[in-house]
Order: structure tokens, then C-alpha cells, then sequence
């Protein structure tokens, strides 16, 4: 049952809104080219930068548990998938706020072309000719993606379309039961797939953005809803073991600290332990409820609803962080620190603070502008097939 209230119209589970925020704020880290001279600053920027990227994995673990959830649940109530409905509810819930930071990335040049008295008609058919391939959700694999952090919703796209087909016909084949078998073997497939293509040296290895590298997170996020559906009771002994999971997850994680992100073990099996060590975090999560945080004004409850307030606008913040962290682009970030070199190393943690509470402020104010309003005529028009799992999902 859910935890929490965020607004009264949609009651959430705390522990995952946690994780959300988690995983959003490592990954602000890891795009805040904020420069740090020496010292404390130094060392808590490059930690962060070093495991910011993991929060992918991790929203990559999250999506398929919430998604096969919605899913599952559906065939259980049902015996089938009503697919156009389900690419309707996310497409309202996924392109709005996405299309709308294309047109400003598309169009904040071209007015400034026009105030510089250049031509804006050739600036803005450049930057759509550069745009396009994510009008389509294929940056990942065409282009350059001058967006760079948007591979990422490409990658859930091609899964939002993939995972109900997948469904699908294991329901018609009257083999659903199959799922979790199906779900787990993502993992040793695309393993063997990342280990192919490092070895082949072809264009995806180098950055290991590309759906077919990436899925197994997603699918094993499902494999843990599915192992959920089959036998209710079959993950409730981890209630038991949550320090344990969550040590499991740090240790799981740990190669990343030290590694860089893109050598060749981080790319191959380092990915592979990065998502169980995600999943680790997940199943820990799933089985801690808000009274384990605490009394109600404990500090570590209210560190918790803190977080889970940051997970809620998500989706949002991921979207506009990088535009809102560009502010330390092109030498800003110098002269950000020289402002306040008074301040000597805590200037670094004054500034990081403050780019990090306006990106999440700019994700706020974008959920609640153009996301909520469109959630909301979301579920009156097309109300959900399974209110028992947590709605906004």
C-alpha cells in the first residue's frame, strides 16, 4: 500500500520515490562540471562525478519494476495487454515535458542568431537537422545527439514498446508464466552482446549507449516484479537481509568508484554487476516502510521525505538539469568561484548546492506547468487498468 502522500490525488510508495531521488541527484554529479581547486571540494566533486553516471542504472532497474508492474498486473486482471492504451498513457506521460526541451534546445539559438544578426531561418533548420534523430527517439543510434543525456529516454522508449510486445505473446502463446525466465535471460544476452561488439570495436562499444547494450537493467527490473507475482512471499525473507542487500549493492558498485567509466571491464561485466547491485538496492528499498525511517521529524525521516520529494519531480529534473548546469560552460564555473574565492573551499559546496537546488527548482516548476496538467487529463480520459499499483508511474 502506499506510504505517503504527495498530492491528494495520487498516493506514492515512499521507499522508490527515495531511490528516484538517488538516483537523479548522482546523476546531477556527474554533469556538474563545477571546478574544484584542491581539498574537500576536490575530493567530494570527483567521487560524485565518478559514480554520478550509476543513477542511470539504477532509474534503469526502477523503470522495468514499475513498468512490468503496470504490465503484469494488467494480464492478471485481464489475460491481455491493451497495448495502444498503454503507448497512449506513456507517450502523455513521457513526451510532453521531452518535446518541449527539444524546442528550446532548437530554439534558444536561433534567437540568439537573430540577436547576434545572423540568419535564423539556416540556424534553426541546422539545429533541426541536428535534433532530428531524437524527435524519434533514435539519438542513441543516428547523430551525434547534442543532447547528450537523452539517450537515456530513448533506450526506455524502445523498451515501452518492446516489453508489451514481448508480453504479448507469451500471453497468446498461454505461456506468461514463462516471463520471469524470459526477463533474466535479458541479462546473460546482452552481457554476451556487449562482449561481442567491445571485440568487433564497432561504434556502439565506445560509448555503450545503444538499446541493445543497455536492456538487461530494464528486464531485470522486471524479472524482480515478475518473481513478485509468481510467489508473493518469495522475496519477504529479504525484509530480514536489508543491510545485507544494501551492502551487497555498495560492494557491487564499488569497481565503478575506481574504474573509469569507460574501461573496458565497466563496459562488459562491470555492468552487469552494476545492475544487481541496483536490484540489490531496489529489493532492500522495497521492503522498508516509512515508520523504519524513524518518528515522524527524525532527522533521517525527513532526510527520506527530502529525497522522495526530489524523486517525485524526476523525471523532470533529469530532463532540464544539463540545460540548468550549463551555467558552468565556457569558463562560468571560474568565474563563479572567484565570486566567492572569500569563502575559500566551502565556495565550491555553496555553489554545487545552489546549481543543484535550481535544477531541481526548474524540474518542479516544469512537472507542475506542463506534466501534472497533462497527467491529469491523462487519467480522466484514459484512467488506469490497474489502480492497485502506484499511480504517475
Amino acid at each position: 500500500m502506499p506510504e505517503y502522500v504527495a498530492d491528494r490525488r495520487h498516493p506514492r510508495n515512499l521507499q522508490l520515490d527515495v531511490l528516484r531521488g538517488v538516483a537523479v541527484l548522482l546523476v546531477i554529479g556527474h554533469h556538474l562540471r563545477l571546478p574544484a581547486s584542491g581539498g574537500l571540494a576536490l575530493a567530494v566533486s570527483t567521487f560524485w562525478f565518478q559514480i554520478g553516471w550509476l543513477g542511470v542504472e539504477l532509474f534503469f532497474v526502477l523503470s522495468g519494476f514499475l513498468i512490468g508492474g503496470l504490465l503484469l498486473e494488467e494480464l492478471r486482471r485481464h489475460g491481455r495487454l491493451n497495448i495502444k492504451r498503454f503507448v497512449l498513457r506513456r507517450g502523455l506521460k513521457i513526451y510532453p515535458s521531452y518535446f518541449l526541451l527539444l524546442l528550446y534546445l532548437i530554439l534558444m539559438p536561433v534567437m540568439k542568431a537573430s540577436l547576434r544578426g545572423e540568419n535564423p531561418v539556416a540556424t534553426f533548420l541546422d539545429k533541426l537537422s541536428l535534433y532530428g534523430p531524437n524527435l524519434f527517439f533514435l539519438q542513441n543510434y543516428v547523430g551525434t545527439n547534442p543532447a547528450g543525456h537523452t539517450w537515456t529516454l530513448a533506450v526506455e522508449e524502445h523498451f515501452y514498446l518492446s516489453l508489451p510486445l514481448l508480453l504479448s505473446a507469451l500471453a497468446f502463446v498461454r505461456r506468461v508464466h514463462w516471463a520471469l525466465v524470459v526477463m533474466l535471460a535479458a541479462v546473460p544476452v546482452c552481457l554476451g552482446i556487449r562482449c561481442l561488439s567491445i571485440l568487433a570495436g564497432d561504434s556502439f562499444s565506445s560509448s555503450m549507449n545503444a538499446t541493445h547494450l543497455r536492456f538487461d537493467a530494464l528486464f531485470f527490473g522486471v524479472a524482480i516484479r515478475a518473481a513478485l507475482y509468481r510467489r508473493p512471499e518469495g522475496l519477504a525473507p529479504s525484509k530480514l537481509y536489508r543491510l545485507s542487500l544494501t551492502l551487497a549493492g555498495v560492494l557491487l558498485w564499488a569497481p565503478a568508484v575506481f574504474l573509469d567509466p569507460h574501461a573496458t571491464m565497466i563496459h562488459s561485466i562491470g555492468l552487469t554487476g552494476i545492475l544487481f547491485g541496483s536490484a540489490a538496492f531496489l529489493i532492500a528499498a522495497y521492503h522498508t516502510r516509512a515508520s523504519d525511517f524513524g518518528p515522524v521529524r527524525h532527522p533521517v525521516r525527513l532526510v527520506a521525505r527530502g529525497l522522495a520529494w526530489v524523486g517525485l519531480y524526476s523525471y523532470t529534473i533529469y530532463l532540464w538539469h544539463v540545460s540548468v548546469l550549463g551555467i558552468t560552460e565556457r569558463g562560468r564555473g571560474d568565474a563563479l568561484m572567484a565570486w566567492t574565492g572569500q569563502w575559500a573551499g566551502l565556495g565550491w559546496f555553496v555553489i554545487a548546492a545552489s546549481l543543484c537546488g535550481l535544477a531541481i527548482l526548474v524540474g518542479f516548476i516544469a512537472a507542475r506547468v506542463v506534466e501534472w496538467p497533462i497527467l491529469r487529463l491523462r487519467d480522466r480520459l484514459l484512467p488506469s487498468h490497474t489502480p492497485s499499483v502506484p499511480p504517475r508511474a
